[in-house]
């Protein structure tokens, strides 16, 4: 399991105040979690220090296994929307999201567009003469667009109104949800691969690498001889008379032709004639072990590719 943001006995500290001390804790992939806690708590300062804009005093902070202050590199991946979403407030929409492209190597401006348009919101209006939940879902559909592979928010509906609040968290379920029927389709294919790829060597490769053999045994005083090789793993087995032609199968005991007794109805029900012998399909146990161990090796070689390439396509299209 992937750790997207971890801290450890992380601290940041104002003078002799700790706006934050001791903080350790760890964030999977693919999930959404919420800070709770009262005012004072250290929860913007810790979001801040997760994003890069402030360096800790004690402890570390890792985003994806590094440490994000002046770490460009890292912070490429995260999207964040401060609490009183700051934005050039002289800039239009469409200004911001230019300069977004030209900051952000993988900026999706059709995203940010289409954003705004299903909400309604001008994007040739200078930000500063929008509603507050107007801006908010500016800075939104900003970080959104950044297509980052953590998306922190700090309070971003805690200045805008009860109504323009509604609309900020529907906004942001649908981008939650617009995220998975594109990873959905990534991971089908990973499992159908694997499926595909298990049938393929169990019918395909096993065969022809390692196929099965035929043993047979003359049936004598009425008992069928079975293959003395324990290890050996019985595929079939049955009766068959002298032109090949199977009589029963799953047979343990037969009747020989002339046989008196209890058994003596067996011969003529099954129509054993002379010459009739016990057929065996078998596969030698020390020829499939060796070879499942091959068939697991390339197994597992190639779904380990088939899920690299997976992820690839998911943290593209995400």
């Amino acid at each position: 399991m992937q750790i997207v943001l971890e801290t450890d006995q992380l601290g940041k500290r104002y003078g002799r105040t700790w706006a934050l001390r001791d903080c350790s804790l760890r964030l999977p992939a693919g999930r959404v979690a919420a800070l709770v806690g009262p005012n004072g708590a250290g929860k913007s300062t810790l979001l801040h220090l997760a994003v890069g804009l402030l360096r800790p005093d004690a402890g570390t902070v890792r985003v994806f296994g590094q440490a994000p202050y002046d770490n460009t590199a890292v912070l490429s991946e995260v999207g964040f929307v401060a609490q009183d979403t700051p934005l050039y407030r002289d800039f239009t929409a469409d200004e911001l999201f230019t300069m977004g492209e030209r900051l952000n190597r993988r900026f999706d401006l059709t995203l940010a567009h289409r954003r705004l348009a299903q909400i309604g919101i001008p994007r040739d209006k200078p930000v500063g003469r929008l509603s507050g939940g107007q801006r908010a879902q500016v800075a939104l559909a900003l970080a959104m667009a950044k297509r980052p592979r953590l998306l922190l928010l700090d309070e971003p509906v805690a200045s805008i109104d009860p109504l323009a609040r509604r609309e900020f968290l529907d906004a942001l379920t649908g981008i939650v949800a617009e995220f998975w029927p594109k990873v959905l389709p990534a991971m089908t294919a990973t499992l159908t691969g694997f499926v595909g790829l298990r049938i393929a060597l169990a019918t395909l490769a096993r065969p022809h690498y390692l196929p099965a053999r035929v043993l047979t045994f003359p049936i004598k005083d009425a008992t069928v001889q079975t293959n003395p090789a324990a290890q050996d793993w019985i595929l079939s087995y049955g009766i068959r008379d002298s032109t090949g032609k199977m009589l029963t199968s799953n047979a343990q005991i037969a009747c020989a032709p002339g046989a008196t007794g209890p058994g003596a109805a067996c011969g003529s029900d099954l129509g054993i004639t002379a010459g009739s012998y016990n057929w065996q399909l078998y596969q030698p146990g020390d020829r499939f072990w060796l070879f499942q161990s091959i068939e697991t090796g390339i197994f597992v070689a190639l779904a380990a590719l088939m899920l690299y390439l997976a992820i690839r396509r998911i943290r593209r299209i995400a």
